[in-house]
């Protein structure tokens, strides 16, 4: 049954006709005089079976190329209906081109050093030039893709090690280690944990490496913007919700306490803050209370939509704000970063 799924339902009636040509003189007509049907020669109790082995068969036959060669092409492929063209068929390039995967062949955070910390099930990076929005960004990623595509889904080890990440991420920067800081007042920050995830693959594909990276973004602010950081993203969802009757009564943003996360009350058996296997969205505010809002269109929410909130928040152009002037403030911030985790 599995196969069938992810292969595609065989075409029993090209198989029985090859099975005969197979059999020539050797296959018994009981169609003529028996009970055998439309699968005469075969066990009328389970010819899908019969054919189903026979297909096995000569699929042993296959060298291992042929049979790579085969599993990409057409409508049976292995990844789905889809075949190579299809759907189905972008599942393993999905995987092999995530930038957040560590065996990917497009990993964005390994060439520079990105890594300050890592995990059996999670590691922390400081975010590339190219991307970050304020300086000392960092991501906090899960090491297996498939595993879940986000927080919510996290099976309760890799929950513990992301919660442990950002603890770990606010020390740092509570401490003053940001932006080249060396403990001083003057240098410490807040930070704002970020997770927005809009679309979830079903439990199938998901196995197969489709859907989003489970990847939580920490943005470090100033102390004295954290209060207007989070009412400005409260305000937004509200201005959001408004706009139909349905939003206002159903999609409202659930408070999390500090230090809960997103899974929240389900992680000692109550109700969850959002329903599993549904997108949302996910703010914290420096591990002291936090949103979470379910997201029932992804057009309602535009992929940056959080990070046009923040920049909003911090008076910051969200096409032409740039975390670093050159490599070298990035390297000097990698290089504290480091020394601040103990790499």
């Amino acid at each position: 049954m599995h196969r069938e799924r992810t292969e595609g339902v065989q075409n029993y009636d090209a198989n029985y006709a090859k099975h005969i040509l197979k059999k020539g003189r050797r296959f018994k007509d009981q169609g003529a005089g028996g009970s055998g049907g439309n699968f005469a020669g075969l066990d009328e109790d389970e010819p899908e079976m019969q054919l189903g082995d026979w297909e096995d068969a000569s699929r042993k036959k296959l060298t291992a190329g042929k049979q790579r060669e085969r599993q990409g092409k057409g409508k049976g492929g292995k990844f789905g209906a889809g075949g190579k063209g299809g759907k189905g068929g972008d599942v393993p390039k999905n995987l092999q081109t995530c930038p957040h995967c560590l065996e990917s062949v497009r990993f964005a955070y390994g060439s520079r050093g990105n890594i300050v910390h890592q995990t059996e099930n999670i590691y922390i990076a400081l975010e590339n030039p190219k991307i970050a929005l304020l300086p000392g960004e960092m991501i906090i990623a899960t090491v297996d893709h498939s595993a879940a595509p986000c927080v919510n889904e996290c099976d309760e080890n890799v929950y513990d090690d992301i919660m442990a990440a950002m603890r770990r991420v606010k020390a740092y920067f509570n401490s003053g280690g940001g932006k080249g800081g060396s403990g001083n007042k003057e240098s410490r920050k807040a930070v704002v944990f970020l997770e927005q995830i809009t679309e979830i693959p079903s439990r199938e594909r998901q196995t197969l490496g489709a859907g989003p990276h489970c990847v939580v973004r920490c943005f470090p602010i100033e102390p004295s913007m954290l209060a207007e950081t989070r009412s400005m993203f409260r305000e937004s969802l509200v201005d959001l919700d408004a706009e139909d009757e349905f939003s206002r009564v159903h999609q409202s943003a659930k408070p999390t306490r500090p230090g809960e996360g997103v899974q929240g009350p389900a992680r000692q058996g109550g109700r969850g803050h959002v329903a599993k296997r549904f997108p949302y969205l996910w703010m914290d505010f420096n591990l002291e209370g936090g949103l979470v809002h379910p997201v029932d269109s992804k057009d309602r929410f535009r992929r940056d939509w959080a990070k046009g909130v923040l920049c909003g928040a911090l008076d910051l152009d969200f096409l032409t704000n740039n975390a670093y002037k050159d490599d070298g403030e990035w390297n000097a911030a990698l290089a504290d970063v480091k020394r601040g985790f103990g790499v």
